[in-house]
C-alpha cells in the first residue's frame, strides 16, 4: 500500500522534464538517467507514454527549436 502522493507522468510532462534535464546538464538523458533524482520518470514510464527515447528527445528538441541527436545524448543544430 502506498501512502505518498504518486506523480502522474503524461507525455507532455515527460517531454518538459527531458527539456529541463537538457538545460541542467547540457545533453539529453540516457536510459540510466531516468530516475526521480534527475526529476525524470522511470525509463519504462517514458517508454509506455512516448514509445522510445529517440522520440522523446525529438519532441523535447521541438520544444526548444532544435533537432536533437538522441543517440549520443547531445544536441546538434541544423544548418
Amino acid at each position: 500500500m502506498s501512502f505518498g502522493k504518486k506523480r502522474v507522468w503524461t507525455a507532455e510532462k515527460i517531454v518538459a522534464a527531458i527539456a529541463a534535464f537538457y538545460v541542467r546538464h547540457g545533453r539529453y538523458p540516457h536510459s540510466e538517467d531516468f530516475t526521480a533524482a534527475n526529476h525524470l520518470p522511470g525509463y519504462q514510464t517514458m517508454y509506455r507514454n512516448i514509445g522510445s527515447l529517440t522520440e522523446a528527445c525529438r519532441r523535447a528538441g521541438d520544444c526548444c527549436g532544435d533537432e536533437p541527436d538522441c543517440d549520443s545524448g547531445s544536441r546538434q543544430k541544423n544548418g
